[in-house]
This record gives structure tokens, sequence and C-alpha cells, in this order.
């Protein structure tokens, strides 16, 4: 572990993937820290987000987020910039010990309407194959996004 402007890297081994966790204490620190210059983190995320966990395998370039949003009002302006998913998407588990499961394989909007979720996707940087998901747990103001494809 080692300390970085407010923010604590983890490096995760495990057989031949590379797999990184970083940890910041508000979007901010992430800003200083470099993880949106490095592509790491999409701009997309609110200015008040806080207690950020980003995980990515460097192998993949998959990468998976979760972060708080203070206001019910941040919440509903964040969920206006992305759109609603309107397919099926597919996510394959990566072993994240703290990626909710219900998170994993097939999501479906409405299976995960039902568990308190909202499912959102856009394109990143206008990229065919690598696509941007996030589930929005609005009760507790809690956003889970992901990265997929090259």
């Amino acid at each position: 572990m080692a300390a970085m402007s407010g923010s604590m890297a983890v490096v995760a081994l495990q057989g031949c993937r590379e797999r990184i966790c970083v940890e910041y204490t508000d979007r901010s620190s992430a800003k200083r820290a470099g993880a949106f210059d490095r592509g790491w983190l999409p701009e997309v995320i609110p200015i008040d987000a806080r207690a950020i966990k980003e995980c990515h395998n460097l192998d993949t370039g998959e990468t998976r987020i979760h972060f708080l949003l203070e206001s019910e009002a941040r919440l509903k302006e964040f969920e206006a910039t992305l759109g609603r998913a309107t397919d099926d998407t597919n996510l394959a588990p990566d072993g994240w010990q703290w990626w909710p499961r219900e998170l994993e394989g097939l999501l479906r909007a409405d299976q995960l309407r039902a568990k308190g979720y909202l499912l959102f996707e856009l394109r990143d940087g206008g990229s065919a194959t690598r696509r941007v998901g996030a589930a929005i747990k609005e009760e507790t103001r809690e956003v889970y996004m992901w990265r997929t494809g090259a």
C-alpha cells in the first residue's frame, strides 16, 4: 500500500492478470492523482463524487468504479447526463470482492429495478466496442460504473 495525495493504491496480482485498485476521497483528489488524465476515470463523474473506488484490469482494459453522491438533486443531474439502457448488458465477473454479485452476468433493466437499481449505458468516446455502463442505487445514492471492450 502506498499513500498518494489523499488516496490509497492497492495492487493485486492474480495468476497472469494484473489488477489495480485505487481509492480516492473525492473527485478532486482523483484529479490531482491523474486518474482522469490516464483514462482510468471517465470525465462524466460528477464534481461532488466521494469515496471513489476505481479498479482496473491491465490485461483486458476493463474498469470497475464505485462512488457516492451527496445529494439526491446531484444524483438526478448525473442520471440526466446518461442514457437509460435499452438493451440487456452482459458484464462478465471479474473477481472483485466489493462488486455486487447482482451486477454481474446478464444485466436486465427490469430485474435490476426490482433490486433498487437503475441501469444506464453510453458509448465511450464514440467507440463501437468500448462500453460504459452504470447501475445507480437511488436509495443509497451509490453509483457503480464499468467500462468494457478495447
